[in-house]
């Protein structure tokens, strides 16, 4: 098990952050704008069209996309309803609910992480508004859609400031680290998927002799990671992790069962292609975060 493994799987673990026709709801997010709050049943049905694709939603590792091909898929359908329409609140009771239905959990058979920000009371925010999210794309395409996601839960005395779980489904062992406000950059380009300006997500592994490694140095920030997908469904992962002045990018793919092969993609002319892709360079400005 080489270094490698270790930061692409937890950057594939740390962005599990985290529906058409349903009403909608006019709503004051706590110390933020007036939003549309999502319906329960529109989580549901964003969810229900992952399930479709077949992959394992309960896997840590395939966390990451479930939850951006969800929230991309809100903001298509809100975007589509109205350009230039208030920002979505995704509450954490309903996102938690809508999970336990598509998957057929009982609440307590949820995998940690999901059950943890549901416990914190951790909603999301999302800005879909294409002039609220980018200010110029100095390198590489324009996205097809942008946004600016906020995952928060409230500042209160009796709730930590951050929350931290073990993950010891994973090999090796990982720790993950949210802080009470995390913030991003949610892009899609086709096919790519690019999360960006990440703050608030840290963790490290914790078995192993990486495990002796990071109790050393601490936890890594994850600031990138990049999906993109193979027709039958296999993930390639480019993940950024920094720590201080280092800084590491490495490569994974993601089988649909959530398996996890470092490094070198399976011989196949199309994964080419979508490495080609995920690496392709790409320098964004982004617009002051408002949520």
């Amino acid at each position: 098990m080489n270094s490698d493994y270790c930061l692409i799987t937890f950057c594939a673990l740390a962005l599990m952050l985290v529906f058409a026709g349903a009403p909608w709801v006019v709503a004051q997010a706590q110390d933020g704008p007036t939003v549309h709050f999502v319906d329960r049943q529109e989580i549901y049905e964003a969810m229900l069209l992952e399930q479709q694709k077949g992959y394992a939603l309960t896997k840590t590792t395939n966390s990451g996309r479930f939850n951006a091909h969800v929230i991309l898929q809100l903001a298509r359908w809100a975007r589509a309803r109205d350009p230039e329409g208030l920002p979505l609140l995704i509450d954490h009771e309903h996102f938690f609910q809508a999970y336990l239905r598509v998957t057929g959990l009982a609440p307590l058979q949820a995998p940690i992480f999901i059950r943890i920000p549901h416990q914190y009371g951790q909603d999301q925010l999302i800005e879909y508004r294409s002039g609220h999210v980018i200010e110029t794309v100095e390198q590489g395409p324009l996205p097809e859609i942008a946004l600016s996601v906020k995952s928060w839960w409230p500042d209160t005395p009796r709730v930590p400031s951050r929350y931290s779980y073990q993950d010891t489904l994973s090999r090796p062992h990982l720790m993950v680290i949210n802080e009470r406000m995390i913030t991003y950059r949610l892009l899609a380009f086709g096919d790519l998927i690019l999360f960006d300006d990440i703050h608030g997500m840290r963790g490290r592994p914790t078995s192993g002799v990486y495990g002796l490694l990071f109790n050393v140095i601490g936890a890594a920030q994850i600031v990138e990671s990049r999906i993109a997908l193979s027709q039958d469904g296999l993930q390639v992962v480019l993940g950024e992790a920094r720590k201080g002045l280092l800084s590491r990018t490495v490569m994974a793919t993601v089988y649909p069962d959530g398996t996890v092969r470092e490094a070198n993609l399976p011989a196949q002319s199309e994964l080419g292609e979508i490495e080609a892709m995920v690496k392709q360079p790409l320098k964004i400005t982004y617009k002051p975060f408002a949520l």
